[in-house]
């Protein structure tokens, strides 16, 4: 009767091996799924990223070229005002209002059809 019990217990321990051992594999392999589904997403994130950084930098690009053309065209106002007769710096400054116009005009169009998303 002992043998038979101890016989029991050895055949119930490797059974419970045999069950540790795939709860072992299975909890590896979830694992290492995990994982990988983890490293495909922190790579989307990179190209979302880039992609996006790449907008704001082109965006920024755009708005710093803006500010120094309106900074090269009322230097060159200035320098047509000290140049020009009156009357053809008025001609002069008529232009130049209806430019800044267009290029405010120009930066809201940009603004409003999706510039920035």
């Amino acid at each position: 009767m002992l043998e038979a019990r101890k016989k029991a217990i050895n055949g119930r321990l490797q059974a419970l091996s045999t069950k540790l051992d795939a709860v072992q594999r299975n909890a590896n392999e979830v694992e290492e799924e995990i994982y990988n589904k983890l490293q495909e997403a922190l790579l989307q994130l990179k190209e979302e990223r880039r992609a996006k950084v790449s907008v704001l930098l082109g965006e920024e690009l755009e708005l710093r070229r803006q500010l120094e053309q309106m900074a090269w065209t009322q230097r060159f106002l200035e320098v047509q005002q000290d140049v020009l007769a009156p009357a053809a710096f008025l001609d002069a400054w008529a232009r130049h209002s209806k430019l800044m116009e267009s290029m405010q005009l120009k930066g809201e169009l940009i603004h409003l059809h999706g510039w920035r998303r």
